[in-house]
C-alpha cells in the first residue's frame, strides 16, 4: 500500500489546491497529487540531497533552499510538510500561476531559492539565465578540425550561427544573437 503525505481540511484556505478527496466526511488532498508538490520537492532534494542526480549541479555548488521553505515532513505521516505550505503560500501571492511550458527559475542563477529570487520561465529563459563554467560556452561545441561551432535555440527550433577559429569570436556571436 503506497503511503501518502495528505493536507487536512484546516488548511483548504488556500485556492490553489488540486484534487481533494473525502475521508471520514473530512476534505483531504494527497500532497504528492499537488500539481505543484513535485516542484517544491525537486528544488528541495537538488539543493539538500546528495543522492539526487542533480545535487551536483545545485546543493554541491552551494545553492540551497530558504530554510523555512525546505521543512519536510516526517515520512508515512499525514501532516503536510510545512515547507511546502510556506512555499505555496508565497507562490501564490508573489509568482500566480505557473503559465503553461514554464517551470521554477531563479531570478539569480548563482542565488538561492528564496523570496525575491524566484519566477516562472520557460526553457529558452532559463537556458540564458545559466550561471556555471558550462554557461560560459552554452550554444558553443568544439569541432573536430578545432574551430567553435555556434548554435542556439529559440522557439524550440535550433539556429545555426556559424563556426568560428577562436572561442572569443563565438561567444560574441552567441551573445550578440542572444
Amino acid at each position: 500500500m503506497r503511503r501518502s503525505v495528505v493536507i487536512r481540511a484546516h488548511l483548504t484556505p488556500l485556492k490553489i489546491y488540486g484534487i481533494i478527496y473525502t475521508y471520514n466526511h473530512r476534505p483531504i488532498m494527497k500532497v504528492s497529487e499537488h500539481p505543484l508538490y513535485q516542484t517544491w520537492n525537486g528544488m528541495v532534494r537538488r539543493c539538500r540531497d546528495p543522492k539526487n542526480n542533480n545535487y551536483k549541479w545545485y546543493g554541491a555548488l552551494g545553492i540551497d533552499v530558504y530554510q523555512p521553505w525546505s521543512i519536510k515532513g516526517e515520512w508515512g505521516t499525514t501532516e503536510t510538510p510545512q515547507g511546502f505550505i510556506d512555499w505555496l503560500l508565497y507562490v501564490e501571492e508573489n509568482l500566480g500561476d505557473r503559465p503553461e511550458g514554464h517551470s521554477l527559475d531563479r531570478i539569480d542563477s548563482s542565488g538561492d531559492y528564496e523570496p525575491g529570487n524566484i519566477r516562472w520561465s520557460n526553457i529558452t529563459t532559463q537556458n540564458l539565465n545559466r550561471n556555471s563554467k558550462r554557461g560560459r560556452l552554452r550554444c558553443i561545441r568544439q569541432t573536430p578540425s578545432g574551430g567553435w561551432k555556434v548554435e542556439i535555440n529559440k522557439n524550440s527550433k535550433k539556429i545555426y550561427l556559424g563556426t568560428y577559429q577562436t572561442i572569443e569570436e563565438a561567444i560574441k556571436v552567441r551573445e550578440e544573437a542572444t
